[in-house]
């Protein structure tokens, strides 16, 4: 079986990680977990915690959306550029990207199509 080889730009998926991170961190309480699986493919991120409305996340990658502030543990002092960014360059590289709620928390990935 022969695998494609894709480049990335190292700089530009280590911005997309550090938002992810951010996020979970931003949306978990303290004692809850936050698990980051990373394979040959893509990222996941996980965190504890409330699930995203279905409606506010078809409004999570937009320029300028900021998320329901009842989800965050400490208000939100976010400008709402993070996950349009990341969708930029995960587009930029062909990624496949998204959130999934999972049982008990949600999930943010990126993997190469």
């Amino acid at each position: 079986m022969t695998h494609k080889c894709h480049k990335a730009n190292a700089e530009l998926i280590a911005l997309v990680i550090d938002n992810y991170l951010s996020n979970a961190v931003k949306n978990t309480e303290a004692g809850n977990k936050i698990e980051v699986r990373l394979n040959t493919l893509g990222l996941t991120v996980f965190n504890e915690g409330k699930p995203i409305d279905e409606k506010e996340g078809r409004n999570l990658w937009d320029v300028f959306y900021k998320e329901d502030k009842a989800r965050t543990k400490n208000g939100d002092n976010s400008t709402g550029m993070g996950l349009a960014i990341c969708k930029q360059i995960l587009m930029l590289h062909k990624f496949q990207y998204g959130y999934k709620n999972m049982p008990g928390g949600v999930e943010f990935f990126f993997w190469i199509m």
